[in-house]
């Protein structure tokens, strides 16, 4: 990500070594020489001054099954579980074994490895926002000269502009009637009904999302409105229906 941004990846530059190993179809050499790789190109990223966490979320073989067969018994939530994953239960050890060494060849300072007992949700949860909140604290308090140097920048750009007028906010609201106007804000919907509905709408949607990958179609949403309108929260409950990649 550019500096001052946050990037999310979901296996990322670790996926395609870790499959191709678990699949015999790299040796533990040609692993091992994908991992230095690996290490390399995260030293570059810490030496342009990113900050990289690492966070394997693990479950023993028998709450990854418990977990699978749970989601596979409720008729909303099947559509989660592929094919992949049961494959990937399968090969637990195998995975296991391989992300094991993963682990070991590329944990080091710059680029830490945390390893989080994925089995309750809410631990879960509180662990990788801790960790992440402990690492956001001691880089930028090893940073802060260059931080209240930008600071001081910001606050004196700011100081030079001119505020807004009130006669344009006047101007902007007393305009003609527009198709926003038509909209009928009085619908609701029962929480009973949204819950079974959401869960019902986000299997389709994944449903579709993998026919339209299979297909080669792209896809693109672009979301805007006021402030505190539920963009965020639209966005959540969609992508929590794909696979993060």
């Amino acid at each position: 990500p550019p500096q001052g941004k946050i990037g999310l990846f979901m296996s990322g530059w670790y996926a395609p070594p870790l499959a191709d190993r678990v699949a015999r179809r790299s040796t533990v050499a040609e692993f091992d020489a994908e991992l230095d790789r690996i290490a390399a190109f995260e030293r570059t990223l810490a030496a342009d001054g990113a900050l990289i966490l690492k966070f394997w979320l693990h479950l023993t073989r028998h709450a990854q099954r418990r977990r699978l067969e749970k989601l596979t018994a409720d008729p909303l939530t099947r559509w989660r579980v592929t094919k992949a994953q049961w494959e990937q239960q399968r090969q637990y050890a195998r995975w296991t074994t391989a992300a094991e060494r993963a682990i070991q060849r590329t944990s080091v300072g710059h680029a830490p490895w945390f390893i989080i007992d994925a089995r309750d949700p809410r631990y879960r949860t509180l662990a990788v926002a801790t960790e992440l909140r402990n690492a956001l604290f001691r880089t930028l308090d090893t940073d802060a000269p260059r931080r209240r140097r930008k600071r001081t920048a910001m606050a004196t750009a700011v100081a030079g502009s001119p505020p807004a007028s009130d006669a344009s906010l006047v101007q902007r609201v007393d305009r003609e009637r527009s198709v926003l106007d038509v909209l009928d804000m009085s619908r609701t919907l029962s929480k009973s009904a949204f819950k079974t509905g959401l869960l019902r709408q986000q299997g389709r949607l994944a449903q579709l999302q993998r026919k339209a990958e299979k297909q080669g179609r792209s896809l693109l949403l672009v979301f805007e409105g006021w402030d505190a309108a539920g963009k965020g929260g639209a966005i959540r409950r969609i992508v929590a229906a794909l696979p993060p990649q």
